[in-house]
């Protein structure tokens, strides 16, 4: 049954449970009599009632500031009477963070900082992107048999090493914060990486979102790294290779100029060096005859021969490659 007490104030009275009058006088086991009594009695306050019965009245007015110790409160109690309005903590009087970038205020709002800019937030404004994926090393086990009564089990142990262990997540208050922080490690020759459904980059898991804008951006950094080594390969006149890589990117247009305008070059060289080939024919007085790969006629070439005449068989109307000739006339000269 609970007990009784007069009230502090107008003569009330005030019911103190029996569960609260144990709990509270059993704490002198774990804090002592004296601390078991002042705790006591300040619940007693708290509940608006007297000490409890058999305490001293003129102990409770000599205390001046009483201490809860269940909960850390502080309160203090005037010698007329304890006043609740002056004693209890606002409700209101209780902190609460706020964040410095979008002013959400929160008792358990967590601050973050932004991994690409620096920028101080929290975890509403800012983003997890990323996250790193850290490992954790796993000791080997040899190989061993396990008996059980006429059933062994063999186990083939394992060499140990390193298995993923928790992933740290990385904030960020923009997408285009990510894409300055991306930027920077595949500028430095980090590549995204596909493994399942996972995209990551340096050792960061990519969120499924922006994975694809770093695919996009390494893409982008890659092409233009092969054009500009196309470009230097024309410059060493290394055409078809510098052909090569513009075909491999699907610039056929391109491709097929840098082919003509090599093409043209080459044309013009060995008509040059024909002309020279055939007026030193005429000057050392030879005359030869080039048979025809297609048909096998044989074609006479002299000091009075034209290079138009050259360009194709004069039996079977073929097409004769010009450095077949040249190739055919310089053997000529080299033997006479």
């Amino acid at each position: 049954m609970p007990s009784e007490q007069k009230g502090a104030y107008g003569g009330h009275l005030a019911p103190l449970s029996f569960h609260m009058e144990r709990h509270v006088w059993g704490l002198e086991r774990t804090l002592g009599r004296q601390s078991a009594r002042r705790s006591a009695h300040a619940i007693s306050v708290l509940a608006g009632v007297s000490p409890p019965l058999g305490r001293s009245q003129s102990h409770a007015r000599g205390v001046q500031r009483i201490t809860f110790i269940l909960t850390g409160v502080s309160m203090s109690r005037s010698p007329n009477g304890f006043n609740p309005k002056e004693s209890l903590p606002e409700p209101g009087g209780i902190s609460t963070a706020v964040c410095p970038s979008c002013g959400s205020s929160g008792l358990l709002l967590k601050n973050a900082q932004c991994t690409g800019c620096r920028r101080a937030g929290c975890v509403t404004c800012q983003t997890a992107y990323a996250e790193f994926q850290s490992y954790k090393p796993v000791p080997g086990q040899a190989p061993r048999a396990i008996q059980n009564g006429r059933t062994v089990t063999y186990h083939p142990g394992s060499p140990g090493g390193y298995v993923p262990d928790k992933r740290t997540p990385y904030r960020f208050c923009s997408v285009d914060s990510f894409d300055r922080w991306a930027w920077g490690h595949i500028a430095s020759g980090q590549a995204p990486l596909g493994r399942g459904q996972e995209w990551t980059l340096a050792g960061f898991v990519l969120r499924q979102d922006v994975a694809s804008r770093a695919v996009t951006m390494y893409q982008n950094h890659i092409r233009q790294l092969k054009l500009q080594h196309a470009k230097r390969l024309i410059d060493a006149e290394q055409t078809e290779a510098a052909a090569q890589i513009y075909q491999e990117l699907g610039m056929w247009k391109e491709a097929g100029d840098i082919r003509r305008k090599s093409r043209r070059q080459v044309v013009t060289q060995v008509q040059v060096d024909l002309n020279g080939l055939i007026d030193q024919l005429r000057k050392a007085g030879i005359s030869t005859d080039f048979t025809c790969p297609a048909c096998g006629g044989r074609i006479q070439i002299s000091g009075s021969t034209s290079v138009a005449r050259l360009h194709s068989c004069e039996f079977c109307g073929s097409a004769i490659q010009t450095a077949d000739v040249t190739a055919f006339l310089l053997a000529v000269i080299g033997q006479r």
